[in-house]
């Protein structure tokens, strides 16, 4: 599966300076992956900085940039808390001045594996002959109402195709959403076979069950105690393991 993935870069050493008063800060990195004009956001603290200079290699696995905090005013300093060696960092975008002549491209695709199953879907559907010499007509019933005014009613028979294609779509739609699966995760065999083939029939989970499997609602009017120790509860009980977790809020 191809998917849309930015890397997330750590920091290699504790920045130097604080950005105080709009000044520049010097932060390493593990690899080359930011650019002049580049701007991302420190995970930890949420702040966001722009690369204002190239990056300069120092040593394997170090490069330095010189950077600027982003925001709208001169007062922001910079979270170094949030930048220890071993922190994450993630690109956001880039910004440029007009008629700028330099720029960059970030490789963002990346290749997953995952564990899935394919669903098959089947439709047919019976029809006469009369019905096939008049699917693509429309069919006229005029009524008498109004004192004797004649009205038109008209109905519209569908073409098989049309019918056959709604009622995949809707199969097909609706599993994506809501469907349970079947399988054994520890044998990869369905738990439901065709009685009359041996045939077996696989069924996927949708999205619905895949977010339930690691998500859960709870309503509360007043965040007490009582309501925090329900949440870790929950937390646990879908965590792989009991203790050890590591929750957020």
């Amino acid at each position: 599966m191809e998917s849309n993935y930015i890397k997330r870069i750590e920091f290699a050493a504790v920045p130097e300076g604080d950005g105080a008063g709009g000044t520049e800060i010097i932060m390493a990195f593990r690899e080359r992956y930011y650019e002049k004009y580049d701007t991302f956001k420190i995970e930890n603290s949420g702040q966001q900085c722009q690369v204002v200079s190239r990056p300069v290699r120092k040593g394997d696995s170090y490069w330095e940039v010189t950077v600027r905090l982003i925001d709208n005013n001169y007062d922001t300093v910079l979270d170094l808390s949030a930048c220890q060696p071993g922190d994450k960092t993630r690109w956001i975008s880039n910004f440029m001045p007009e008629l700028h002549e330099e720029g960059y491209t970030k490789w963002q695709s990346n290749v997953e594996k995952h564990r899935g199953y394919i669903s098959t879907h089947r439709n047919d559907i019976s029809y006469s002959a009369l019905y096939a010499a008049q699917e693509d007509v429309f069919v006229k019933i005029a009524e008498g109402k109004d004192q004797g005014s004649m009205t038109e009613t008209i109905y519209r028979m569908d073409k098989t195709q049309k019918t056959l294609l709604d009622n995949f779509l809707t199969a097909r739609n609706q599993a994506l959403l809501f469907s349970k699966g079947n399988v054994n995760p520890e044998t990869g065999k369905p738990t439901i076979v065709d009685p009359d083939t041996n045939r077996p029939i696989y069924m996927s989970d949708g999205i619905i069950p895949q977010v339930e499997a690691f998500a859960s609602k709870y309503a509360y009017n007043k965040l007490t105690i009582g309501v925090l120790k329900t949440m870790m509860m929950a937390l646990n009980e879908k965590a792989k393991k009991p203790t050890g977790n590591h929750l957020t809020y």
